[in-house]
């Protein structure tokens, strides 16, 4: 899985001073080559997502020959040798074949999920023999139950079932069964993108859609990332936290003050917020209906002047009465949160170079998606998504592939959008002095 950048408090590197006469000491020889390894670390943290760079397979094996009998029972792994690189920027190197036991049990009920983890070992922070001259960078691998931390690459998973069964490799490797070794989740280094998303959704439907719009970005938009993670009501301070919140209509009119609140104040910090509604059997989708056919016709028609002259004269009205809709929807929205002593600003509809119709994919025109033209109103930071755009993203509704890709292409503009938002919000506000900045900053006479 794809890590966000492990910030760090910001401290200038230092290195030594070296002039004729210096005395060398331990100390100060571990202080010049300590700066190196930091700015190794720093770059391979910078620059790549941490992950395995070759090798580093995993094969189940008979025990060996050296253990006793009681555990020769089936539950052998073999790490191959191989090079990974962790979220700190450490390398890791497994120069030889390691051979692993597999202890965990699952209950007598329920399976359980056992994960295989790959760790850098500092080797200082190892005792050391005194006649040693040198000293190696290790490693150390474990078993545990918990999805992987930060400081961990993750080499395999295995669901075991409940008993005691032997492990076996994947029989299809694209889809293990219990007890079979499952390599699907292995992380690979790769370069690092430079967009991290976070998004919150209150929904469990809507968390999958937008974790399948997350993986189709592999794909069409390899600079992004992210993280998408099911919240529950009511809101608390931490939703600050996300660039964009998913939520639908009708939890949106449900929410109390506290929590209208707290959204607002998300907004004024650069969180967007997308409520989104369904336009089935309204009067709005059978009018975009109506303007699309127009326009259409408007663009084909090769008859009179006269002709073209009625078209767009109908198209025109027909585009006044939809505008007309729209705003009456949108003003639900804005009545409830009046209604809560709270103002919000005019909706209005996209201009043509409105950065959700141009970053990083161009619209012309949004898809539509089960007879629904899908619409978008900006409320500065908090979006009105009429049409079900989301339905298309994981492949559980049938679509065109054309239908497929293009509203993939629309949910990766709007993770762009909440993105930008949020950084250009971020950048902008003020933070508290450091005690000890008094020699960057820059005087004048």
């Amino acid at each position: 899985m794809t890590m966000p950048f492990l910030q760090r408090s910001l401290q200038p590197f230092e290195r030594l001073q070296i002039s004729d006469g210096l005395l060398i000491t331990a100390k100060r020889w571990q202080q010049a080559h300590s700066y190196h390894r930091q700015r190794q670390n720093l770059l391979h943290q910078s620059v790549h997502s941490p992950g395995i760079v070759w090798g580093l397979g995993v094969s189940v094996i008979r025990a060996p020959e050296t253990i006793s009998s009681q555990y020769r029972d089936g539950r052998w792994v073999q790490i191959q040798p191989g090079l990974a690189i962790d979220n700190f920027g450490n390398p890791i190197v497994v120069p030889a074949p390691i051979e692993f036991r597999i202890a965990s049990e699952a209950s007598a009920k329920q399976p359980v999920e056992v994960f295989l983890m790959l760790r850098y070992v500092d080797p200082d922070k190892l005792q050391a023999l005194p006649e040693q001259e040198t000293i190696q960078e290790t490693f150390r691998i474990d078993e545990t139950v918990t999805l992987p931390q930060v400081d961990e690459i993750e080499l395999c998973r295995i669901c075991l079932a409940p008993g005691r069964h032997q492990l076996k490799p994947a029989e299809n490797v694209m889809f293990p069964g219990l007890n079979e070794l499952d390599l699907r989740f292995r992380p690979a280094a790769h370069v690092r993108q430079t967009e991290w998303v976070e998004v919150g959704c209150f929904s469990a439907s809507a968390t999958a859609q937008f974790r399948a719009l997350l993986q189709s970005a592999i794909a069409l938009y390899p600079k992004m990332a992210g993280r998408v993670e099911h919240l529950a009501f009511p809101l608390n301070s931490s939703v600050t936290k996300y660039h964009l919140l998913y939520l639908t209509k009708a939890q949106f009119l449900a929410l109390d003050e506290a929590s209208m609140r707290g959204l607002l104040s998300a907004i004024a910090q650069g969180t967007t917020i997308i409520v989104a509604e369904s336009l089935k059997g309204s009067a709005i989708a059978e009018l975009q209906t109506v303007r699309q056919q127009l326009t259409d016709a408007l663009l084909e028609t090769s008859e009179s002047e006269e002709t073209y002259l009625a078209v767009q004269c109908e198209l025109s009205a027909v585009t006044e009465q939809l505008q007309e809709y729209l705003q009456q929807q949108h003003a639900e929205l804005s009545f409830h949160c009046h209604q809560l002593g709270i103002a919000i600003s005019q909706a209005e509809l996209l201009s043509s170079r409105h950065p959700l119709k141009t970053e990083p994919f161009l619209f012309s025109q949004f898809p539509t998606l089960r007879q629904q033209p899908i619409t978008l109103l900006n409320s500065q930071g908090l979006i009105h998504l009429l049409g079900d755009l989301s339905v298309a993203w994981d492949g559980e509704v049938p679509f065109s592939r054309e239908a497929v890709r293009t509203s993939q292409e629309l949910g990766i503009n709007v993770l762009h959008f909440a993105w930008q938002r949020k950084q250009r919000t971020t950048l902008q506000a003020s933070t508290a002095a450091p005690e000890q900045s008094s020699q960057f900053v820059q005087t004048y006479a």
